[in-house]
């Protein structure tokens, strides 16, 4: 006798053998050590029904046994086994802000200006000073006058170097001498009884130059010792041992001094003589 089953104890016979058909050749096909409960049941759930093997095998599609007991519960996973959950996703790391770069400050060290090479100045033309001969008043030839024989009054002239006379009203005096060129000048203005005595005073003055070589100031520093010094120039000794060079040899007038010390006479034979005092 022939039993039928009810249609939906049927379709659930149906379901469970397409099932067990699907899971037994998945099991041919996994590969070696994997777990046909877990890749099947990982299928099925793909599928859209969880579905966990029971004791015995067998499972229904609504998740309960054949008993109408649910299904024990998954049998917890051996870690040392791996897992087939699919590429673990990898948590890409937000993007660092790239920071600007920090502006650093570059000391400036300031340098000195090259110096700009001017052009030496030109020296300054210095115009040389043109000496223009001065004209000296002609000489008097004494011959045969009253100065040329007051010339030859003087003690000793004609045994030495001759000097140079000229008559000028040039300079304000009786007479000026220009020891550094053996000149004497005499004014035409001088009465004749005093000419022979202006004469010696003049010549007097010759004889000190000649005394000190023609060191002028060497001979001006030595007379002033004997004689005194003062004056324009520190002249003043000069005139006065002219005076009494001038009373030595015989002058009866003097403008300076009458020259009656007796060291100053004393003196005046010296450089008379040709020797420094």
């Amino acid at each position: 006798m022939k039993r039928f089953l009810p249609p939906s104890t049927r379709a659930t016979a149906i379901g469970l053998a397409l099932t067990l058909s699907v899971f037994t050749t998945l099991v041919a096909i996994a590969p070696a050590g994997a777990s046909p409960v877990s890749d099947g049941a990982s299928l099925l759930a793909y599928k859209g029904v969880v579905v966990q093997p029971s004791p015995d095998g067998t499972v229904t599609p609504d998740g309960t046994t054949p008993n109408g007991t649910a299904p024990a519960a998954a049998p917890t996973q051996d870690p040392s086994q791996p897992v087939d959950a699919g590429p673990t996703p990898t948590a890409t790391p937000p993007a660092s802000p790239i920071a600007a770069p920090t502006p650093v400050a570059v000391p400036v060290i300031p340098t000195a200006p090259r110096p700009i090479a001017k052009p030496a100045p030109r020296p300054a033309r210095v115009p040389h000073p043109v000496t223009k001969p001065t004209r000296k008043p002609a000489p008097t030839h004494p011959s045969g006058s009253a100065l040329s024989r007051a010339i030859a009054a003087i003690p000793g002239y004609s045994a030495a170097r001759p000097v140079t006379w000229v008559m000028s009203s040039s300079f304000g005096h009786y007479g000026m001498t220009d020891w550094y060129h053996n000149t004497i000048y005499l004014s035409p203005t001088i009465p004749a009884s005093q000419l022979a005595s202006v004469a010696k005073h003049e010549y007097g003055h010759i004889l000190e130059a000649r005394a000190y070589g023609g060191d002028i100031p060497r001979m001006i520093a030595g007379i002033s010792r004997i004689f005194g010094a003062g004056g324009r120039g520190n002249l003043n000794g000069t005139e006065l041992a002219a005076d009494c060079i001038a009373v030595v040899n015989g002058a009866s007038w003097t403008h300076y001094t009458g020259c009656n010390n007796a060291t100053w006479r004393a003196a005046a034979r010296q450089l008379i003589a040709g020797h420094a005092i």
